[in-house]
């Protein structure tokens, strides 16, 4: 299973697989998160261009920059925010890439810095279902459903960002790595995607770099990461994005995925 985050086409989109960790797949892989200034985001991407393909689901254009928009499920105590209790384990979203025609239902935990994600492709109208009492019984999306229902989830803020991503293949299997610039976000109760560009920044004039990988970091990143003197961080784009909307005072942004 490649760790490339496919951005399908509305004729492809439906062969994505709902869940990333199938019995007999590999381990979920490592993540590795780096908060960078604008100018060692640029550096990166250039040092990217010349060590890793593009991604081959992204849109051709200029840099290969795509947006992403994602919507995050909080409870009205914002239990996910805070991480209590069981909400601290796992992200609940709705997501979009600037190209698709349809979204993708997401659960996201990060666990000892592995990351497993189910998604599922739906298109927009299927929306409804998600907080009506009757869905049909085939319907690809029930799982996420069930699991907004039990937990008392909710739409709470968009999130969207620019991105550059870059594959290639390490020595246990395939490696990726991702930068993300240009963060905004809003505060919301709507069950909707939209495309915006507007509200409150977070992270304003820095990036996000991110690999993933299997088994122990390939050296290729191990290279990166000492030429440009990254260092690891813990931010979080949803808490940092709930801080900037306002929705709670800041601690710092600190939590992972």
């Amino acid at each position: 299973m490649s760790i490339a985050s496919p951005i399908p086409t509305a004729a492809t989109q439906r062969r994505v697989p709902s869940a990333v960790s199938p019995a007999g797949d590999l381990e979920p892989p490592f993540e590795r998160k780096f908060l960078v200034t604008e100018d060692q985001a640029a550096r990166v991407a250039e040092w990217a261009s010349l060590h890793l393909a593009p991604d081959p689901h992204a849109e051709a254009g200029a840099d290969g920059r795509y947006r992403v928009t994602s919507l995050y499920l909080d409870t009205a105590g914002l239990d996910v925010y805070h991480r209590r209790g069981s909400f601290g384990r796992a992200k609940y979203r709705l997501r979009r890439y600037d190209q698709m025609a349809g979204l993708f239902l997401e659960r996201k935990c990060k666990v000892k810095g592995r990351v497993r994600k189910r998604r599922t492709p739906v298109e927009t109208e299927e929306l409804n279902w998600l907080l009506s009492p009757i869905r049909p019984a085939d319907w690809a999306g029930r799982w996420f459903a069930r699991r907004v229902e039990v937990r008392g989830l909710a739409p709470t803020c968009l999130v969207s960002y620019g991105r550059v991503a870059r594959v290639g293949e390490g020595p246990h299997g395939p490696i990726r790595l991702t930068i993300d610039r240009d963060f905004c976000c809003l505060p919301t109760n709507r069950l909707d995607l939209p495309k915006f560009s507007g509200g409150p920044l977070f992270f304003d004039g820095l990036g996000i770099v991110e690999v993933k990988y299997r088994s122990s970091m390939p050296t290729l990143f191990k290279t990166l990461i000492a030429e440009y003197g990254l260092i690891p961080t813990r931010s979080s784009k949803y808490r940092s994005a709930i801080e900037a909307c306002g929705l709670c005072p800041s601690k710092g942004g600190e939590s992972d995925a």
